[in-house]
């Protein structure tokens, strides 16, 4: 099986998301949209997977290929019914593709913060993975304030309602960052352009809590990770092989 890799930011990837991939035997291709490469051909691949950005869902004009994207996301959903997961700007992505609104969030979270999983999860085929009450990495500006018709929201934070969204156990997506790792966050400390800009969107000297919450909190919150990607590939019998968390 081929997975696509939707990546919005130099020097992203789709970190344990394309691990638990990966392990599944699934082969994972990287395609960089705001690059100018392609929507791919759907036929040459099983899997969507579509990752976080600094763009917002609305500036089509001055980021034409989200025109792109949205209809791929939609085709891709909609008409082919194949597995999309999405993750922040991709959990947004999918609401705007099929009809949900997306804006400015009213309180920017960013940082290692809690998630509560709705009680409703528990009965849902992939989210029954998820710790009830994880905390998971959070970099967003907005945020999803009306999930499209036919999803089902499944954990919410104190500011932030729709946290997770399934329109069934092939289409699901998070607005936290469930592919992070504590490796990523410590290297944020050499990357000027990423300590900046966490510094605009918060205060200086942000990034020295999030690391300290990031050593404490990150081994539990991978390990819950790990359990939520290996769910949905499993209920979707995606790749190869299987590794439990």
């Amino acid at each position: 099986m081929r997975a696509a890799i939707f990546l919005h930011l130099e020097g992203d990837s789709s970190g344990l998301l394309g691990k638990a991939l990966a392990q599944a035997g699934v082969e994972c291709e990287d395609i960089h949209l705001y690059k100018g490469e392609p929507t791919p051909d759907p036929g040459a691949h099983d899997i969507l997977v579509t990752m976080g950005a600094a763009q917002q869902v609305w500036e089509t004009d001055e980021y034409p290929w989200l025109i792109d994207e949205k209809a791929a996301i939609r085709h891709w959903v909609k008409d082919l019914g194949k597995p999309y997961f999405g993750i922040c700007f991709g959990h947004q992505l999918l609401a705007d593709a099929l009809g949900g609104q997306v804006a400015m969030s009213k309180q920017h979270e960013i940082g290692i913060l809690a998630v509560d999983r709705h009680d409703e999860a528990a009965d849902d085929p992939v989210f029954a993975a998820m710790e009830p009450n994880g905390h998971w990495m959070q970099w967003h500006l907005a945020e999803v304030t009306e999930a499209p018709e036919g999803a089902s929201v499944l954990a919410s934070s104190g500011d932030c309602a729709i946290q997770a969204m399934s329109l069934g156990p092939s289409t699901v997506s998070i607005q936290f960052h469930a592919e992070s790792s504590l490796p990523t966050i410590e290297k944020w400390k050499d990357d000027q352009v990423t300590l900046d800009a966490m510094a605009r969107a918060t205060h200086p000297g942000h990034y020295e809590k999030v690391l300290a919450d990031a050593r404490a909190l990150m081994p539990a919150t991978e390990q819950n990770a790990m359990r939520l990607f290996n769910r949905w590939i499993e209920v979707n019998q995606l790749g190869e092989k299987r590794l439990s968390a």
